[in-house]
């Protein structure tokens, strides 16, 4: 019985010593161990990955292809008890002010954007490499309204007394006035314009791209040399509350209604022969406005329709901001598209 109570004292008194020695090699056994872990690198595309798993599915547009597009975007709803209440992103692109200041393009041309409404598929590398050759010779714009009486929500700068909803026959407040902002800014750059100012959705609605199509192919057959044909309207969104919804970029610290263009096929059974020159013309103009503007530009949306396209090369839509934008944001947005449209027309030259 003593001999067993003298080994129990001696054991107690080791403990201490074999738990400190235990401690020291686990740490030296650690440190090893971290030494050769790999570190790890957060890429852009991991980073772009998780954020993009944490937007909200309603956020996100079918065929935005980057998130960083996605977060870019300004988008506002307006609430439906109040549409003139004007309400804008507190976000600013530094790299569109300082762009535009300089007014030159970045190196790196941005990647263009598509909302493909139809079955077809679309080639950027095709349209980003094909050329224009009618852009290097002297040519002519037109502009056009199929849908004149467009309008604004009203803003104490540009009051009206719609005609219909979101409309007015009044050109000081509808698409003609949008118009004539692209045509100063145009001529002042030294490109001949025609502006056609006929109200084609007055007072019927339907076939009013009849109405502007006759037009437009009166304008090429008394001036050949109109290569250019931009109808610019305005586009239309509504929430699912029923507000109306707005788009705005943040250039120069002002809020300017974004720009979507939209090219129209032939899926619709319409013979249209050239819808692919017209998207070169899309595309290489949208990539060459976004490498001034980052922010302007909404994806390019294609359709079924051709929207009278067939009648020039170089024939689009032009959607300047939607119901939601007022006609401060609308003629600021239109005339930086139409400053980048002239930069680009001068380096096809």
């Amino acid at each position: 019985m003593k001999k067993t109570s003298i080994i129990s004292i001696n054991l107690k008194f080791l403990r201490i010593p074999i738990a400190l020695s235990l401690f020291v090699a686990m740490v030296i056994t650690s440190s090893s161990l971290i030494k050769n872990v790999p570190k790890i690198k957060l890429s852009r595309d991991l980073v772009n990955f998780f954020v993009c798993s944490q937007l909200p599915h309603s956020h996100i547009k079918p065929n935005y292809t980057s998130v960083f597009s996605l977060l870019n975007t300004e988008k506002t709803t307006l609430p439906k008890s109040s549409p003139t209440k004007d309400t804008h992103t507190k976000a600013e692109s530094t790299a569109a002010h300082t762009a535009a200041k300089k007014n030159t393009v970045t190196n790196e041309m941005p990647q263009v954007k598509f909302s493909n409404n139809t079955h077809l598929n679309l080639d950027a590398e095709k349209y980003s490499s094909a050329q224009l050759p009618f852009m290097k010779k002297d040519f002519s714009v037109l502009i056009v309204h199929t849908h004149t009486t467009e309008s604004y929500t009203p803003s104490e700068k540009f009051p009206y007394s719609p005609t219909d909803t979101d409309r007015t026959t009044d050109k000081s407040f509808n698409m003609v006035k949008v118009g004539k902002e692209i045509e100063k800014t145009l001529k002042s750059y030294g490109i001949k314009v025609y502006h056609d100012t006929t109200i084609n959705d007055y007072p019927s609605y339907n076939g009013s791209y009849n109405k502007s199509g006759a037009n437009v192919s009166n304008y090429i057959k008394n001036d050949p040399s109109i290569k250019i044909v931009l109808d610019v309207h305005r586009d239309a969104i509504e929430s699912k509350g029923g507000g109306k919804v707005k788009y705005t970029a943040k250039i120069n610290s002002e809020d300017a209604a974004k720009i979507m263009l939209v090219v129209g096929s032939n899926v619709s059974g319409l013979e249209h022969k050239n819808w692919e020159e017209n998207m070169t013309f899309a595309y290489k103009l949208q990539q060459h406005i976004s490498s001034i503007y980052p922010d302007l530009m909404r994806p390019i949306n294609f359709r079924s329709q051709r929207f009278n396209q067939q009648l020039a090369p170089a024939a689009i839509i032009v959607e300047v901001g939607t119901n939601g934008n007022t006609m401060d944001e609308a003629l600021l947005g239109a005339r930086y598209f139409a400053e980048g449209l002239a930069d680009f027309i001068k380096t096809q030259k």
